[in-house]
């Protein structure tokens, strides 16, 4: 079948059609006229502007700005106009970052601020929620009791989780595994800390550890260790200014 590009194209552009929201709606669902919206996009502009001057941040393109902020972030990774930037540099839409601005025209400009807005809104609640995250895991590592031997008698989730397991190829049949198994999931279930975490900590420990986990008699996995991320060294970029 032959590849028809008008076809594709016409498709498309029905397809945005549909979704299409007249300007004015847009400004009555935030009670703003055009000119008080075009002054809060243009102030919006200013603001960032006068954000990457304080911080000396290359404005010529994209990677400069990329660049110089990676680096203020090694040695600021606390500031929070930093994480201020970055949001709004990965939720441009071409307004910040302006290189056919004169292709643009008013009205572009104020739904793309709308549209930025909203979009800076949900990912600095997103990232809010994972700090949230991360404040409860470290305090979780720091907490860890030392693993108990509480190798007992097995239940109904204890039972279900081992037949579960046993489907996939790396794991296979045995009292040595099934006892160690038990023992975790009874460890995992005595602290109200890490139940939330259970799928998770049972999931990393088998990916990781499963040969020990069937191999060892008594073997007890080093949760904290499931809590540590990896850290990659890199060069701090410095690259040549663009004139």
């Amino acid at each position: 079948m032959e590849y028809d590009v008008d076809c594709e194209i016409f498709k498309y552009i029905n397809k945005q059609a549909d979704h299409y929201v007249p300007l004015s709606k847009i400004l009555e669902e935030h009670n703003c006229t055009f000119d008080e919206a075009k002054q809060k996009t243009e102030r919006f502009k200013a603001d960032f502007a006068g954000m990457l001057k304080k911080y000396q941040i290359g404005s010529e393109n994209a990677v400069m700005m990329y660049c110089d902020l990676m680096n203020l972030a090694e040695e600021m990774p606390e500031n929070q106009d930093l994480h201020y930037i970055y949001i709004c540099m990965i939720t441009d839409d071409g307004l910040l970052n302006e290189p056919n601005s004169y292709e643009r025209t008013e009205e572009q400009n104020i739904r793309n601020y709308f549209r930025q807005n909203e979009k800076i809104r949900e990912l600095s609640e997103f990232l809010e929620i994972q700090l949230k995250y991360r404040e409860k895991v470290s305090y979780i590592k720091e907490n860890l009791r030392k693993f108990n031997d509480l190798h007992g008698d097995f239940n109904e989730e204890s039972e279900i989780l081992y037949q579960l397991t046993l489907q996939h190829d790396f794991i296979e049949e045995g009292t040595i595994y099934q006892d160690n198994l038990n023992a975790m999931l009874n460890y995992i279930n005595h602290d109200d800390n890490m139940k939330p975490l259970k799928p998770y900590l049972i999931f990393a420990v088998l990916t990781r550890k499963h040969g020990m986990m069937q191999n060892r008699v008594g073997f007890t996995p080093n949760l904290k260790t499931v809590f540590q991320y990896q850290e990659y060294n890199r060069p701090v970029l410095k690259p040549q200014r663009v004139c």
